[in-house]
């Protein structure tokens, strides 16, 4: 059976979510969070995304960003897989990282997205890895706090979720 078209809306706002292959872990050591960070940093470069807010789970990455005119799955392939090939050619892997497409939905309601960086924020709380969002060193949450610009694209970031709200994410 033949998979569904993903929606594209040029300039549209997408809740992205990758999982490792069978749930298991895709991140053990700190350089292959830099490295991931770095893939998104190049993908952002080269397709015109904007990343508005992440975190980088043991097993899973969220993404929340807008996308250009360029469909959101080309940036996600050149990520997806080059990060992939990068990883297995490290470790001398062969296979599949990530389990299967990844899911992506379009957020069209504004209000939302504040719950929705929130709710990635919170995700290694969740999980139990930490006491405090502020802790976890691989989300989004630590460039709002320090006001320092890696990932995120600080003016998306603002026009999105507005000067106060960042601020309020970045001491909850």
């Amino acid at each position: 059976m033949a998979r569904k078209d993903r929606v594209h809306c040029p300039g549209g706002v997408y809740h992205v979510v990758a999982r490792g292959v069978r749930r298991e872990r895709i991140f053990y050591r700190p350089e292959e969070f830099r490295a991931y960070l770095d893939w998104v940093h190049r993908a952002c470069q080269r397709y015109g995304v904007r990343v508005v807010a992440y975190v980088l789970m043991p097993n899973h990455v969220h993404l929340l960003v807008r996308i250009s005119e360029v469909p959101l799955g080309r940036a996600m392939q050149f990520l997806q897989s080059r990060f992939a090939r990068w990883y297995n050619r490290r470790y001398g892997y062969t296979g599949h990282l990530f389990q299967g497409r990844y899911l992506a939905r379009l957020c069209t309601d504004e209000r939302y997205l504040w719950a929705l960086a929130r709710y990635i924020h919170e995700n290694p709380v969740r999980a139990g890895l930490v006491d405090s969002a502020r802790e976890y060193p691989w989300s989004s949450l630590k460039e709002y706090a320090e006001r320092r610009w890696e990932v995120v694209h600080e003016e998306e970031a603002m026009a999105l979720l507005g000067p106060a709200d960042l601020a309020a994410l970045a001491g909850f």
